[in-house]
């Protein structure tokens, strides 16, 4: 009932969008992608100066005939957008926006409005058709985004209340993914035993340090129930554990972004992605993602680079329609230096398969430059301890890997687990 008071026509546009997705012809596909994807452009450069300027500036067609004429397209990305924010202030007026920040921690805001927060609304009911989900399932919602809170009181407040009422809305309990001390573990681990969920979301990283936590406890939950993953890659190590706490449940990513909203989600392989081609023309340069906005948007972005990598190059493909695996950001690599005098480079994730296989290990983020490594973790084991597991591993004493154990793990602004830290995140500990 509440979701017909909400949208009235909410059936009717998820019945449709559903019969569009289930279309498996890739020329048709790709015929309605141009014809949408021209509708937008022309709507664009006519009404908004942002995108008016970029056509005369790179000479970009009025229309396009065929998807591959997007590559040519000057590339967008957060910064070019943060460069050109008073420019979209003058085209949209008053209207509100949306925050993301990267692994940077940089805040990014881009324009949005009722009818971008309908297509997601819209696109979250899709995906939970497909998987079987009902409107009404009982979900635990480990989330975050204290960013929209802001620093006022009275708005601090009134989101506050808009938080809560969406909960209810969505028949969701939401608890807090920015502090996973151990102390806060403890209160998701009750939250799960005591109410009988058929969804838990939260981010992938928040699922790597519960998994851990709930192994510690030799948890199991022996009821049927769907883990939803978004904003980060799931590794195997995670996927597995979670099999084994929750073995009766279907795990499903969520590939999306605050700026977007939903894109792709998984279905038998919690690795490949299903596109909403219907509303997003994904293509690859090289692995890296580029994403147009086709569905109708306050301010659609079009050959958005969102940094997100894929692990096949799909470079060849005119339109992603199924989406492999994402890898996320590129990690560096670190010049181990040996108590013998000898050293070898190893990549960051290298350690990530030492620590994933440690239950007594919840987290772990990296500091690097060029000269040593900082692992910052949380868990239940000593650092001296840590550091002799992780020697044993490479058979060698190493001179240059410092462990530090923390309360909890450090995000982003927009709560992102961040794998990768600066001088400023470790400054204060």
């Amino acid at each position: 009932m509440l979701e017909k008071i909400k949208y009235p026509y909410l059936n009717r546009l998820v019945a449709n969008k559903l019969k569009l997705l289930s279309v498996d012809d890739y020329e048709y596909i790709k015929k309605v992608q141009i014809w949408k994807f021209n509708h937008q452009w022309d709507y664009v450069y006519n009404n908004l100066k942002f995108y008016s300027r970029l056509k005369t500036k790179y000479n970009l067609p009025d229309k396009i005939s065929n998807l591959s004429d997007i590559k040519n397209f000057p590339r967008i990305d957060k910064g070019y957008i943060n460069d050109n924010f008073e420019i979209i202030c003058q085209d949209l007026g008053k209207t509100n926006f949306t925050l993301t920040g990267g692994t940077s921690g940089q805040v990014t805001k881009f324009p949005t409005s009722y009818i971008n927060q309908e297509h997601n609304y819209i696109n979250s009911i899709v995906c939970k058709k497909l998987h079987k989900g009902k409107i009404n399932d009982k979900i635990l919602y480990i989330w975050g985004h204290s960013h929209k809170l802001g620093n006022n009181f009275l708005k601090k407040n009134l989101n506050i209340l808009k938080n809560k009422f969406k909960d209810f809305f969505h028949h969701r309990k939401r608890l807090n993914a920015y502090d996973l001390s151990e102390k806060n573990l403890n209160k998701i681990f009750n939250e799960i035993k005591k109410n009988q969920y058929e969804v838990i979301f939260s981010y992938a990283s928040t699922f790597d340090i519960l998994a851990n936590y709930l192994k510690s406890k030799n948890y199991v939950y022996t009821k049927n129930i769907k883990i939803i993953f978004t904003s980060e890659n799931l590794n195997e190590i995670t996927y597995k554990k979670l099999k084994e706490i929750f073995p009766y449940s279907k795990i499903i990513g969520e590939f999306g972004m605050a700026e977007t909203g939903i894109i792709a989600y998984s279905f038998n392989d919690y690795k490949k992605y299903k596109v909403i081609w219907t509303d997003f023309i994904l293509q690859c340069h090289t692995n890296e993602l580029a994403i147009t906005e086709i569905a109708n948007k306050v301010f659609p972005l079009i050959n958005y680079f969102p940094d997100d990598y894929i692990k096949d190059d799909l470079s060849s493909e005119i339109t992603i329609i199924e989406l492999p695996e994402i890898i996320g950001k590129v990690r560096p690599n670190i010049e181990l230096q040996y108590d013998d005098g000898l050293k070898e480079f190893y990549s960051t994730i290298y350690f990530d398969h030492i620590l994933k296989n440690l239950d007594s290990v919840f987290s772990a983020q990296y500091f690097t430059n060029s000269k040593k490594l900082m692992i910052l973790y949380t868990g239940i084991i000593q650092e001296k301890d840590l550091l002799n597991y992780v020697s044993k591993k490479l058979k060698k004493g190493i001179q240059n890997i410092f462990f530090k154990k923390i309360s909890k793990p450090i995000k982003t602004i927009s709560g992102k687990f961040k794998y990768i830290l600066d001088e400023k995140d470790i400054s204060n500990l």
